[in-house]
């Protein structure tokens, strides 16, 4: 048999591979969806292979679709592994977009004080869209355990997941915050969380688990940016010694530690930049909302509890 390389060779990375040669991932499916503000979004959304269980599958509602994949495999590499942190099978919503993102629109909030800005300020309309319409839908097209269900974003994505906890505690077992932009608005969201730490508690006992984290070189300049020494390391400087992104997140969970119906992690990951920390706070996170026990123990990558 001859050797023949012409499909691999036929290959053209400046062609779209979502038609013939694109990857299929299994139990996944993609969808145009549209807010009844007339808002389009592109959900995916994938789940295990093989029956529910009775009381149905966990669910992840993952702010963006850059990290579906990844969020995807991660839960399946995991789950049922037999070990002390394995994960539960679950289904995973990814919130994205058709065209270019409205990231900014969609997960900032309101400002306390001054006029507001065009183009900003849409996180309460964007949760109603979540909270109202999307969840209900999922609800309707797989077997979900209303009580085993996740909202989780990165950066602006984070803050979002703050400003829905913030709405209401119990809407979610879990709010996984990796990375929150705590320097929004003159750190908008650190007074937030003080004035929601002062409101009476919902409940007795935990009704959810909040868990945040940020990584080393998001308050500091990494060994590579320090070696390149380029253009623009003034400004990255300023940004890192400005907007404080461990200092005020773990502000952040100190704050929320004092309402009993929330249980509060913060994780500090050594040598992770802000992109860098995305799969590993993502594991991290997902382990701590499903953790029997709460919280999981402390290990060299720095948890705090």
């Amino acid at each position: 048999m001859s050797l023949d390389l012409t499909a691999l060779l036929a290959l053209d990375p400046a062609r779209s591979q979502d038609g013939d040669g694109g990857i299929v991932v299994p139990c996944t499916h993609a969808c145009p969806v549209t807010a009844r503000s007339g808002a389009p979004y592109r959900i995916l959304v994938s789940w295990p292979e093989g029956d529910a269980p009775a009381a149905g599958w966990p669910v992840i509602y993952l702010l963006g679709s850059d990290t579906f994949l990844l969020a995807t495999e991660i839960l399946r590499y995991r789950a049922g592994g037999g070990t002390a942190d394995s994960l539960r099978p679950g289904i995973i919503v990814g919130i994205g977009y058709p065209g270019d993102s409205r990231r900014i629109l969609d997960y900032t909030p309101a400002p306390l004080a001054g006029e507001p800005t065009p183009g900003q300020h849409g996180a309460d309309a964007f949760l109603d869209f979540v909270f109202d319409d999307l969840r209900p839908a999922v609800e309707k097209v797989l077997p979900v355990d209303c009580s085993a269900q996740t909202f989780a974003g990165h950066s602006l994505g984070g803050m979002l997941v703050l400003l829905a906890l913030f709405r209401q505690p119990d809407a979610f077992q879990a709010y996984l915050a990796s990375s929150p932009s705590v320097w929004w608005r003159g750190a908008q969201l650190l007074t937030m969380a003080k004035n929601f730490a002062a409101q009476a508690a919902t409940a007795d006992k935990p009704v959810a688990r909040l868990w945040l984290s940020a990584g080393e070189y998001e308050q500091a300049l990494s060994p590579a940016e320090l070696a390149e020494n380029g253009p623009d390391i003034a400004v990255a400087r300023k940004q890192r010694d400005t907007r404080f992104m461990v200092d005020h997140n773990r502000e952040i969970a100190d704050a929320l530690r004092a309402r009993r119906d929330l249980r509060v992690g913060f994780r500090y990951f050594p040598g992770e930049t802000h992109r860098t920390i995305v799969p590993v706070a993502l594991l991290s996170g997902l382990c701590a909302a499903q953790a029997s026990t709460w919280m999981p123990e402390h290990d060299a990558a720095g948890d705090e509890g």
